[in-house]
């Protein structure tokens, strides 16, 4: 004999070979068994899994989060080391035990974290571009450039800028931030290679004048004096990344992570870029301040002013607009174009400018003079291309100020000419970066008009590089995002949204297809806190989108599975449990009938014995009455008869047997009545009437029924039988008349009323209707009635699968029900049926024909 597997057995069973994975876990969190592609996200064979919770496996942190209905996510620690990244969704089964299905999203989850880190990184090159642009003095840039570089990444914890102390050889730290800053109190980094403070990363930084990683902080010996220090401040990687005035570094940037390996060959590369912006940013300042002095000296007087100005690296300069030559050049100008001042006052204009710039200029002079005649006139800086003497060019800043000559009344430029060439040759490796990311970058003014867009957006789109400029966002975006993009726009021009939250929108390519992107902005404000504009990132996340899509589907199709997988389990659990009751119910009517039956007979046998007993009794009584009263023998029987009252006795005996048939008569009824209610083996359709099985029902729940409410019935005299299963429908009436009694609440001994009509539709359709004065059920429960596991009462008080079942029991008979409650008002429940709507079924499961219905009268 081949016992049957336990329930959970059988569905592990069953999804043995499926692809993702799944387990079953006992109410202690154990696990009892698992599938093939559990045991390879495990990492483990089944054997050494089996017995054991997941908090033993190091799986997941806790194994009750596995008990609990429902789907979350979780980082797996593997024996190999390695990890992955789950997704899990667990439900409980109806015999105690858990079931968990297991999905792989590490790809997923990797490829989410990729985008999003490549996006933090050019944000962040953007945003140390536009501080470096906008600092007026090296110590807040310094502060600020800490204070970005914590937010590029949450595991940067520290950041600190230290300049180099050439009497010690020591960096002193100016600027930091981030959680870790204790880190850095009283520390002690050398550039001295004998010292072992010195051959750290940031000592070798500043010697070898270039970007240092240590991704593992606690492995490499050149951070052994850190070592205890970065322990107890949760540091395990750093960079390292000098920057120079003049070409030689005067300091470095340190950062520090609390993860190791995240300084990889992407960020060095970024952290190698800001390095030399940053350079840059410090030469500028150096030029700046001597030009501020220079200016200062102007002020003071033409001798120190001459002094300085031949001293200084920019080049000073007065230019004659009626004579159109230079009265006046500083020394500097050999330096910046190989041509001595001597050599330059000698030069006009179109000498020492390119045919491009010269243009510029002419037109630029004409429009100053045309506004000092309006009395309007400003001051303007402008990049002109100058030529050197050896037959190249050089970028400069030209900051011009109009004058008038107190001597000679003539209109003169005071000019002061800066060298940008370093700045502009970093502006074009960043331009190098912005046309080679990956990601679409734009930028786009106050009136949302595009004003510079990278080569990657125009791929995008499939547009030809330079076409974008001058369009707005909103040609290009799919009709139904318009109005949102539109929206937003308004709010961030008028100030209403200062926050950068990520959007996704619908592109249309050139060619029609639709682009789904992710747009991540910053906005950009003036010094008078006005809108100039934003910088958009835009990423094509139209295949991952597809890819989730896919997930998403695969994913609610597998849970639909489950669900009726589910289902279809607790649903045989309850049919099981039916038959089993059904099955002991007729045992106990079989042997109850045993006794009935012979108490039945004896009581008929003593009936005739006692008639036979009282005709003797008869007799003897008339032998008395001719006796007389000289008989003294009688005397003693009638003292007794008078004593045991005999004439109460016989008339009571009477009484007592009549009463004893009728309550074997009822006995006899209820054990029917179970029979037929319990139908045990009665699985196929037949013909049935449908008031014997509501009778039968009501006498088998009536104990139910009597303490709560009363019963009304209105059955139609003309109700055909139907073709049916009659076990089930008596479950259906069961479950509806239980119901209806827990929803009546008597009040001050008032009985509710249950009333049960029945109706002939048709010729083909009859309808039964349950309608109770219980308590009712709300509007947003009325719609989940039917669902599996639904129920309003306490735990332990209902399974939630009564109407369930009573849904799929009418759906087989081909019927309907329907229900409409008011709250506290009562519940009224409407099952139409066919009459023959069965047979279909029936000749389906049997290939047997069915007998024809039996006719009514009309």
């Amino acid at each position: 004999m081949t016992l049957p597997l336990p329930d959970w057995q059988q569905q592990l069973a069953s999804l043995t070979k499926m692809p993702d994975g799944f387990c079953v876990v006992d109410a202690q969190g154990l696990l009892l068994g698992a599938n093939e592609a559990f045991c390879t996200l495990a990492g483990r064979t089944q054997e050494v899994m089996l017995g054991r919770s997941f908090a033993e496996l190091s799986l997941i942190d806790s194994t009750p989060a596995l008990m609990a209905e429902g789907n979350y996510r979780a980082r797996w620690q593997r024996p190999d080391g390695s990890r992955i990244n789950v997704e899990i969704s667990s439900r409980r089964n109806g015999n105690g035990t858990t079931l968990c299905w297991v999905h792989d999203i590490t790809d997923l989850i990797t490829a989410t974290q990729a985008m999003r880190r490549s996006q933090a990184f050019f944000e962040f090159l953007i945003e140390a571009n536009a501080l470096i642009a906008r600092a007026d003095e090296a110590d807040g840039l310094y502060r600020d450039i800490c204070a970005l570089a914590t937010r590029l990444d949450e595991r940067i914890v520290l950041a600190w800028v230290g300049l180099l102390d050439p009497a010690t050889g020591k960096l002193g730290v100016v600027a930091h931030a981030g959680p870790a800053s204790g880190y850095i109190d009283g520390i002690f980094v050398s550039i001295d290679p004998d010292l072992p403070e010195g051959r750290g990363p940031g000592g070798r930084a500043m010697r070898e004048n270039r970007l240092v990683v240590i991704n593992h902080f606690d492995r490499d010996t050149t951070t052994q004096p850190w070592h205890e220090r970065a322990q107890r401040h949760g540091i395990t990687a750093n960079a390292s990344l000098p920057f120079c005035r003049a070409g030689k570094p005067i300091g470095a940037l340190l950062l520090y992570s609390s993860e190791p390996a995240i300084f990889d060959q992407e960020l060095a590369r970024l952290l190698s870029e800001l390095s030399t912006t940053l350079s840059h940013a410090i030469d500028y300042f150096a030029q700046r301040n001597v030009a501020r002095l220079a200016a200062e000296a102007l002020r003071q007087s033409e001798r120190r002013h001459r002094l300085l100005a031949d001293n200084v690296r920019d080049v000073i300069w007065v230019h004659d607009l009626q004579t159109q030559r230079f009265t006046y050049v500083s020394r500097s100008v050999e330096k910046l174009r190989g041509y001595t001042a001597a050599e330059t006052l000698q030069q006009s204009i179109q000498d020492a400018l390119t045919p491009e710039s010269t243009a510029l200029v002419a037109r630029l002079i004409e429009e100053d003079l045309n506004a000092w005649d309006r009395g309007d006139y400003s001051p303007r800086t402008i990049e002109v291309e100058q030529r050197c003497k050896d037959g190249g060019t050089v970028w400069t800043e030209i900051a011009t100020q109009i004058v008038e000559d107190e001597e000679t009344g003539h209109l003169q430029v005071f000019g002061v000419t800066r060298d940008i060439s370093g700045r502009r040759a970093a502006e074009h490796r960043f331009q190098e970066v912005w046309d080679l990311t990956t990601e679409g970058i734009a930028m786009i003014d106050d009136k949302g008009i595009l004003v510079l867009v990278n080569r990657r957006f125009h791929d995008v789109l499939g547009y030809p590089e330079g076409y974008l400029a001058g369009h707005t966002m909103l040609e290009f975006l799919a009709p139904e995002d318009k109005a949102h993009f539109g929206e937003r726009f308004q709010e961030i021009a008028s100030g209403r949204r200062r926050e950068t939250r990520d959007a996704r929108y619908t592109l249309l390519h050139r060619d029609g297809h639709r682009i789904v992107v992710l747009l991540s902005a910053t906005h950009r404000y003036d010094d008078n806190d006005r809108y100039i504009g934003s910088v958009g990132m835009v990423t094509d996340i139209s295949a991952l989108m597809a890819t989730e899509n896919e997930l998403r589907k695969n994913l609610a199709h597998q849970q639909e599975l489950n669900t009726k997988l589910e289902e279809a389990h607790n649903q045989l659990l309850q049919s099981e449990k039916m038959a089993s009751i059904g099955q002991l119910a007729a045992g106990v009517a079989h042997e109850l009938n045993n006794p009935i039956g012979f108490v039945h007979s004896n009581l008929g046998t003593l009936d005739t014995y006692l008639r036979d007993i009282f005709e003797i009794a008869d007799a003897y009584e008339a032998a008395e009455a001719a006796m007389g009263d000289s008989c003294p023998a009688l005397d003693h029987i009638r003292a007794l008869k008078e004593h045991k009252d005999y004439s109460f006795l016989r008339q009571d005996i009477d009484q007592l047997m009549a009463e004893s048939k009728d309550g074997l008569q009822r006995v006899r009824k209820i054990v029917q009545d179970l029979k037929d209610f319990s139908r045990v083996g009665d699985t196929h359709w037949q013909w049935t009437d449908i008031h014997q099985g509501l009778e039968s029902t009501l006498n088998i729940v009536w104990n139910e029924l009597k303490y709560k409410s009363a019963v009304t019935k209105h059955y139609a005299q003309d109700l055909p039988q139907i073709y049916c299963l009659p076990s089930q429908l008596n479950q259906v009436f069961m479950n509806l008349l239980v119901n209806a009694a827990h929803a009546i609440e008597p009040v001050e001994g008032k009985l509710g009323e249950i009333t049960i009509t029945t109706r002939r539709l048709s010729e083909d359709a009859i309808q039964i209707e349950f309608r109770d004065t219980g308590k009712g059920i709300p509007e947003e429960n009325l719609k989940r009635i039917f669902e599996p596991f639904f129920t309003t009462k306490p735990v332990g008080k209902g399974t939630g699968l009564g109407l369930s079942i009573t849904w799929g029991i009418i759906g087989r008979h081909q019927g309907h029900i329907d229900v409409q409650s008011t709250v506290g008002v009562g519940t009224t429940f409407t099952i139409t049926l066919p009459v023959q709507g069965g047979q279909a079924d029936a000749i389906t499961a049997s290939g047997d024909a069915v007998s024809p219905a039996p006719t009514f009268p009309s």
